[in-house]
């Protein structure tokens, strides 16, 4: 809906969903593949939720950062800190997940209209999220000032 930002958009759309959905932001380019592999990760492990992360951290700084063990998020910033460890990857925010993910945006509400932020407190609470490791070329228009970046590719 018009005007509404990631978190009340979800939330708008629970209604509607009853299995498991991709969720995507309309501003990250990547190669169409992507989308059925992060569904294939969930569907085949045990997580909550399964993203999709890019070792490209400089096509956008205003994402996202994860921390991976295996195919594991085991630490998740919704601010990116300025200074980048050199294991950081970039959230492209392109989640597979089933209806769970309107049960934790109950349990941890987000007053700032963040789904990033919601997917901090899954992983600091111990919850599973899987990450998809994307390494391809991938575009970021959301702000002008990422379309003057060097393209990755």
């Amino acid at each position: 809906p018009h005007g509404l930002n990631d978190y009340g958009a979800y939330m708008t759309a629970e209604e509607y969903i009853h299995g498991v959905f991709l969720a995507l932001p309309g501003d990250i380019i990547i190669d169409s593949n992507a989308y059925l592999q992060v569904m294939e990760l969930l569907s085949s492990g045990n997580a909550d939720m399964a993203t999709t992360l890019s070792p490209l951290v400089n096509v956008a700084d205003t994402h996202p950062v994860a921390k991976v063990e295996g195919l594991q998020a085991i630490e998740y910033i919704a601010k990116a800190p300025s200074q980048l460890d050199p294991d950081h990857l970039r959230d492209l925010m392109i989640f597979a997940s089933s209806p769970k993910l309107f049960h934790y945006m109950r349990l941890y509400p987000n007053p700032e209209g963040y789904l990033g932020n919601v997917v901090e407190k899954i992983v600091r609470n111990h919850h599973s999220l899987d990450a998809l490791l994307y390494e391809s070329p991938w575009l970021h228009v959301g702000y002008p000032e990422d379309l003057l970046k060097p393209l990755p590719f």
